[in-house]
């Protein structure tokens, strides 16, 4: 005989959906967002402090905030905060592998300019933990530092490619003035003796050169066989 469905109660199902959803929380970082009511006449762009105040005070919103900045709100892992804030740093490598030193050699490079303040800073194992508003100054911090090396890159950029323009205008430049040099030498000589007598006989000084060239080719190779034949004599 097959057993009958087992029976749900109320409190086991409410028991089910609360853990449900707390493993969803835990799996992920939820953010709400509180609608509020700028005014009761419905005129846009203005804002009455005290009903918005009210409404934020009513939400649990100001408590909220207060709770928040009592304690460590923003916190980030070692190698993630080292891969993102190693520049801050004197002599931080962004390969090492002990991200936790690392991380607190950026701290220290910072509260010792006064970015952040030490005292609201904690290290935990595996984790840093900051109070509010120190995570914004040390996100600050970094897009100071990036604002500062962009232009040292867009100008070391601009100069590659100027300097690389000028070269090829510099060696443009330089055939041009070869050219013209020629053009004109050879215009000159155009009424020179010696150069028409020269550009008669051109091709039979190759010819004679030529000629000359083979005849000790041959003699060299009379010489050699002349060497293998005592050679072999002997």
């Amino acid at each position: 005989r097959k057993k009958g469905a087992a029976f749900v109660t109320v409190g086991a199902q409410y028991k089910e959906q609360l853990d449900s959803l707390l493993n969803t929380l835990g799996k992920t970082t939820p953010h709400f967002v509180r609608c509020i009511i700028p005014n009761h006449k419905k005129i846009p762009g203005k804002i009455d402090d005290m009903i918005v105040l009210d409404q934020l005070a009513c939400n649990g919103v100001l408590e909220g905030i207060k709770i928040s900045r009592l304690g460590y709100p923003n916190r980030m892992l070692y190698k993630e905060f080292h891969k993102r804030y190693y520049m801050l740093g004197d002599n931080v490598s962004s390969t090492t592998s002990d991200s936790r030193s690392a991380t607190i050699k950026i701290l220290e490079k910072l509260s010792s300019i006064d970015v952040v303040d030490s005292g609201r800073i904690q290290y935990g194992t595996t984790k840093v933990f900051f109070r509010v508003g120190q995570m914004v100054a040390v996100e600050e911090a970094r897009e100071r530092y990036i604002a500062g090396i962009v232009p040292v890159i867009q100008a070391c950029a601009r100069g590659y490619i100027g300097r690389r323009i000028y070269e090829k205008k510099r060696d443009r430049i330089a055939a041009a003035e070869k050219i013209q040099d020629s053009v004109r030498l050879y215009i000159e000589l155009q009424d020179c003796p010696w150069f028409k007598l020269f550009t008669k006989v051109r091709g039979s000084l190759n010819f004679y050169t030529t000629v000359m060239d083979i005849e000790n080719t041959k003699a060299a190779v009379e010489e050699i066989n002349q060497e293998i034949l005592q050679t072999v004599q002997e």
